[in-house]
């Protein structure tokens, strides 16, 4: 059932939390990260986890 979920996050400078968060979603097959630019070590955590896909958006709002 697990393998059927996508878990989405939208990042911006989440160095502190990012890794952390990564990490309990280690079950997860695929993880989507929809990050805004940071100019914080996000991106260098980011790419440590092989299941994550990365695009990158500038954040105008949660329903765009």
């Amino acid at each position: 059932m697990l393998e059927q979920i996508t878990p989405i996050l939208l990042t911006y400078n989440e160095q502190p939390n990012i890794e952390r968060t990564l990490t309990k979603l280690s079950w997860a097959k695929d993880i989507v990260i929809v990050d805004s630019f940071s100019t914080d070590d996000t991106l260098n955590i980011i790419q440590q986890f092989k299941q994550v896909r990365l695009f990158q958006r500038t954040f105008d709002s949660h329903a765009n």
